[in-house]
């Protein structure tokens, strides 16, 4: 098989491949979810997220009352039931709290917690932006 055939028969898998999967999404072209709840101290709340194609993802909170400046945790998970946690980070109002790359569609879940410092209930948006 010449060099050529090779190339062209990688290509042709690569590219049969990538449409199964459903193929990459540009970030500019995400779904954007603004994901409203209340956090009670000491308390853990997850919420499933549905991504149709691999790409990037990125979470931050983007309201908190009426202790705007607390800290918190957020969490992404591969599962609907925050079940394979994937990242955990601290979180702050407005700032990025994680990012990274889908590698498969399917369901996902996003948490956001006490991590030991609230002494007052919490409402919150947190913005899930995935292909």
């Amino acid at each position: 098989m010449g060099v050529r055939v090779r190339a062209a028969v990688t290509l042709a898998l690569a590219t049969f491949f990538a449409a199964s999967c459903g193929g990459v999404t540009d970030p500019s072209k995400n779904q954007v979810e603004n994901i409203p709840g209340t956090l009670n101290p000491g308390a853990t709340v997850c919420t499933s997220v549905t991504v149709n194609n691999g790409g990037e993802y990125s979470v931050k909170i983007t309201a908190l009352q009426p202790t705007p400046t607390a800290v918190l945790s957020v969490g992404w998970y591969q599962g609907a039931n925050c079940t394979l946690l994937q990242d955990l980070r601290y979180a702050q109002l407005n700032q990025l709290a994680l990012s990274g790359a889908i590698l498969q569609k399917g369901a996902y879940s996003v948490s956001v917690g006490d991590p030991g410092t609230l002494t007052v209930t919490q409402t919150f948006t947190v913005q899930v932006s995935h292909p």
